[in-house]
């Protein structure tokens, strides 16, 4: 599971670049970009660490698996504070981390993670730096009202299929692995109990 994580991390390092050059060079919104490129290299600086603690095969504990998600969902946070806060349509890939954690982790964990999204949107609704477009961009829409408008539903298509995506792709394949581990553990058992009746067998 750990390794997977960094696989959707890597993927949403790569959708975030991605999304932070769509905005400001075809859409020109205006983003302190130094500041969310800054947030976005010490993510995958944490990426790096991740896959230098994989190379080394060492389980990672339900504590640790964790800590890794509630960091995804603190920089995630700190993205989002610089690009309008709540009214940011990929404020729903908040959602991403807690579905991780309910299909895999105890209800301790679940409940925690729950607290740290819903904290995290609550203070976004208050702390945030708004997004608005440059001259190019109005010009470009014909300043109308409706282009704001415009901007948060395509936000909004590009985050849900990016959710979609990263859904299918993570958490299909963590239930793929319990499904194994638990067709491995039955196999396992009854190997044990075919162990037991030929040690009875032999002792009588």
């Amino acid at each position: 599971n750990l390794r997977r994580l960094f696989l959707f991390r890597s993927v949403v390092i790569a959708s975030e670049l991605a999304v932070i050059g769509l905005a400001v060079y075809l859409l020109d919104v205006v983003l302190p970009v130094y500041s969310m490129l800054t947030i976005v290299a010490l993510y995958m600086s944490f990426n790096l660490l991740v896959w230098m603690r994989l190379r080394k095969g060492i389980s990672a504990s339900a504590n640790e698996f964790f800590l890794h998600l509630v960091i995804d969902v603190l920089s995630l946070a700190a993205l989002l504070y610089f690009a309008g806060g709540s009214s940011n349509p990929f404020v729903s890939l908040f959602l991403l981390p807690l579905v991780i954690v309910a299909a895999t982790l105890p209800k301790r964990h679940v409940w925690a993670m729950a607290a740290v999204t819903l904290s995290c949107y609550t203070l976004l609704m208050v702390i945030n730096v708004p997004l608005t477009q440059g001259l190019a961009g109005h010009q470009h829409h014909g300043a109308q009202p409706g282009s704001d408008f415009s901007l948060h539903v395509l936000g909004m298509w590009f985050s849900f299929l990016l959710g979609v995506g990263l859904i299918l792709f993570f958490v299909v394949a963590m239930a793929d692995g319990l499904r194994k581990r638990d067709k491995k553990l039955a196999e396992a058992r009854e190997q044990n109990l075919r162990d037991e009746h030929m040690v009875a067998l032999g002792t009588l």
